[in-house]
C-alpha cells in the first residue's frame, strides 16, 4: 500500500496542464491497439509489455508508462488485480522501444515474447529430462 501512495504522489505532482494531458495520447490509442495484444494463450505480462511498447512507439515513453501506472491504480480501487509485475512488464515494453528494439509493431510483440514466452507453447512439447540415459 505504501508503494501505491508513492505512485499516487508522483502522478499528482504534475502541473494542472500536464496532468490534464498526461497519458491522453496513449489513452486514445489503447483501445485500438489492445485488440492486437488480446490474443488467446498469451500471458498477461506479455500483453502489458507489448501494449506499452506499441503505445511508446506512437506516444512516447512517459505517456505510455503513465497510462500503465494509471491502469494499475484503477485496479487497486476497482475490480482489477493490481500487480507490481504488471508495471515491470509495462516498463520492459517501454524500455524495448527506448533501446530501439521496438521499431515496428511486430518487433515489439516479438521482443516481448522473448521476455514473456507463450505459456501454452512453453509446456506443450517438453520431453522428460533424464540425466541417466
Amino acid at each position: 500500500m505504501r508503494y501505491w501512495l508513492i505512485v499516487l504522489i508522483f502522478i499528482t505532482s504534475f502541473s494542472t496542464q500536464a496532468a490534464s494531458s498526461a497519458a491522453m495520447c496513449s489513452l486514445l490509442y489503447s483501445g485500438r491497439l489492445k485488440q492486437q495484444v488480446e490474443l488467446p494463450g498469451v500471458s498477461d505480462k506479455w500483453k502489458h509489455c507489448a501494449l506499452s511498447c506499441l503505445l511508446a512507439r506512437r506516444c512516447g515513453a512517459e505517456d505510455s508508462f503513465l497510462l500503465g501506472i494509471i491502469k494499475e491504480l484503477a485496479d487497486v480501487v476497482g475490480p482489477g488485480n493490481a500487480e507490481w509485475a504488471d508495471l515491470q512488464a509495462d516498463l520492459n515494453g517501454v524500455t524495448l522501444w527506448l533501446m530501439g528494439m521496438g521499431k515496428s509493431d511486430q518487433m515489439c510483440k516479438d521482443q516481448c515474447l522473448s521476455i514473456y514466452p507463450n505459456p501454452l507453447l512453453e509446456n506443450s512439447c517438453r520431453l522428460p529430462v533424464n540425466p541417466n540415459l
